[in-house]
């Protein structure tokens, strides 16, 4: 969808409808997690906004709300939204930056104007998704770009990864930032395992 009002409706219209298709099914045990255009940082703010306002609890994402090849500054008002609306960021299928693997990176996706994302072959995005470590590079990307220090109340919720690669992941973001200090210099309050 070229058009970006009709490309933002056609998200509203989701987040509205599965609002009330839980709401009349069973509130207590459905939690629907409402998704976010990826056409910008203010955007994203203000569906973000809105679907809070509603009475969701987590929003999904798939793309750094500014459109940006890994989370900066010009992202830093969306999680400070986050944190103070207490909505939790999910990922699910989730891959930031330059190679964006997951349901996303499906051909005819919306993409931030300007934005070089490579696509991946569908064979690709199942062994990732698989395995758990399409997520782990967003994942790194928060947390050694300083994103939970500025935000230690931002949650993040990573859905339906497994957690068997958590332990060495975690113990290789630790060596990466001790031996590299891969973080654009940035010192982090924490061990990035921590």
């Amino acid at each position: 969808i070229q058009d970006d009002e009709l490309y933002l409706e056609c998200f509203r219209t989701y987040n509205d409808a599965l609002w009330e298709w839980c709401q009349e099914g069973d509130p207590d045990r459905l939690i629907p997690a409402a998704i976010m255009p990826a056409i910008g940082v203010e955007t994203a703010m203000q569906e973000l906004e809105r679907v809070a306002n509603m009475g969701y609890k987590t929003y999904f994402f798939n793309q750094w709300p500014s459109g940006n090849q890994y989370p900066t500054a010009a992202d830093d008002p969306f999680w400070a939204l986050c944190e103070q609306t207490g909505v939790v960021v999910s990922m699910h299928g989730a891959g930031m930056g330059r190679v964006q693997i997951g349901v996303g990176a499906m051909e005819g996706k919306k993409m931030p104007k300007g934005s070089t994302v490579k696509r991946m072959s569908q064979e690709h995005v199942n062994d990732n998704r698989a395995s758990g470590l399409h997520v782990a590079l967003p994942v790194s990307m928060l947390t050694l770009t300083g994103v939970f220090d500025r935000f230690p109340d931002l949650k993040i919720a990573i859905v339906e990864t497994g957690a068997g690669w958590l332990p060495f992941y975690a113990e290789q973001l630790d060596r990466t930032y001790t031996h590299q200090r891969w973080a654009g210099g940035r010192e982090l309050d924490r061990m990035p395992s921590e």
